[in-house]
């Protein structure tokens, strides 16, 4: 990977001037517009690049005129995570302070500038008084919540999918108190058969679930096997796949670094796992937080939470960042 120097001067796409306390970050589906959640400012950031994944290209969507993104502060005073629907038309925020997950209307899709419409909030403080992050199944009609306060992955039900006015039924919490204290971050692969944990206590490991029904965690869910990373970072924070799950890549505080490791069998931890090599970021920030890749791997985002900056990397082969995988 190539380090994108768009300024010329060793640093990444700086958010600073918008917000102090980048959390999470995401993109539509044609890499034209990103969205990044500030914590220090109660708002969501959004920026239009005229290339789709080139930061090079990006410029900050000023939706008052005064230098402020999408406020969220009526809602939630400590935004954390951002999802969408598969078409936009649909945002939801979730935080610590609320201790909900905030759903938006958007009448054009993944645009901030038109109609937006605050439309429920969705309590979870009965499961998670700490929600950090939020994810769907393809459908929408599941959402798992994990937090900082919890030792679980919260599954909920959603009558109507990606609604949260419909009939939303809390379905279960399923434990991860045998490997970790406090969730971070899940993954599901492709299908949801298979879900990964990062934590806060443990910090030092990768947990890999089955579960015989996809995105179903009151189906069979059985926990397969702790894969420890602490040899490369031992406080990891984000993790992405590749789309085929043979390439894993985790980011982390200690290591200042994305770790990258291959699987012979797809999203199986317990197949050959190889540490391939370390890509080194502390240059431009020594506390990565989150991980995310275009659709084709020639794009890389790290979310640096110290220097306030989305730092962007171009990969001249898919998902190979290192020359040594």
């Amino acid at each position: 990977a190539t380090f994108d120097n768009i300024n010329g001067d060793g640093t990444g796409f700086d958010v600073s001037d918008q917000g102090t306390n980048a959390r999470s970050v995401a993109f539509n589906n044609d890499g034209t517009k990103m969205f990044v959640v500030d914590k220090a400012h109660e708002e969501i950031n959004v920026y239009t690049l005229t290339t789709g994944f080139d930061l090079s290209t990006a410029t900050f969507n000023d939706i008052n005129g005064d230098g402020t993104g999408f406020d969220v502060s009526g809602q939630e005073a400590n935004p954390q995570g951002i999802a969408f629907n598969n078409d936009g038309t649909k945002m939801f925020v979730v935080g610590t302070t609320g201790q909900d997950v905030n759903q938006y209307t958007l009448s054009t899709g993944f645009d901030l500038t038109s109609t937006v419409t605050f439309v429920d909030s969705f309590d979870v403080s009965g499961q998670e008084t700490g929600p950090w992050d939020v994810e769907f199944n393809n459908d929408g009609t599941k959402m798992f919540v994990t937090g900082t306060s919890g030792v679980d992955v919260n599954q909920y039900t959603l009558s109507t999918g990606f609604d949260l006015t419909s009939t939303v039924t809390f379905v279960d919490s399923f434990d991860i108190s045998g490997q970790e204290e406090s969730a971070w971050d899940v993954e599901f692969n492709n299908d949801g058969t298979k879900m990964f944990v990062t934590g806060m206590s443990g910090e030092t490991a990768i947990h890999e679930y089955t579960l015989s029904t996809g995105f179903d965690l009151t189906s069979t869910v059985t926990f397969v096997v702790t894969f420890d990373v602490s040899g490369q970072d031992n406080r990891p924070r984000g993790m992405a796949f590749n789309n085929d799950g043979t390439k894993m890549f985790v980011v982390g505080f200690s290591g200042e670094d994305v770790n990258v490791y291959t699987l012979s069998t797809g999203f199986d931890l317990t197949s050959t796992v190889t540490f391939v090599d370390s890509f080194d970021v502390s240059n431009e920030d020594d506390g990565p937080v989150d991980i995310a890749f275009n659709n084709t791997g020639s794009k890389m985002f790290v979310v640096g939470l110290n220097d306030e900056e989305i730092n962007s990397y171009s990969l001249s082969c898919g998902f190979k960042i290192t020359n040594s995988g």
